[in-house]
């Protein structure tokens, strides 16, 4: 005889402040204040947008550089470094850029 496998323990995500649960089977929500949660996802957005990762040619647009320069202020410790995405590819986080930006006008 075969012991039968007892059935996989319930799980359940609370994702905390959005008003979302979810199980293994569903997704519910619960009973939140709705400008709290639109609230929480916006942050949550805000937050994600700053990490994305800008490619070279919107990153020099945006500084208003040639490649050649943009890579001397790196070197020179001026402009954010940028991180390997792949063995051919990196990218700037863009909130690292635009707070360059930022110190870049309030110094001017």
């Amino acid at each position: 005889m075969r012991a039968v496998p007892s059935s996989p323990p319930r799980i359940k995500l609370v994702v905390e402040g959005t008003g979302f649960a979810l199980s293994r089977h569903k997704m519910t929500r619960n009973n939140v204040d709705n400008s709290q949660v639109q609230s929480n996802l916006r942050t949550i957005s805000e937050y994600n947008a700053d990490l994305r990762l800008m490619r070279l040619p919107e990153v020099l647009i945006l500084v208003g550089v040639g490649k050649t320069n943009l890579y001397a202020l790196i070197s020179r410790g001026d402009f954010p470094k940028q991180t390997k995405i792949s063995a051919s590819c990196v990218g700037w986080p863009k909130g690292a850029v635009y707070g360059w930006l930022a110190a870049k006008q309030q110094a001017a």
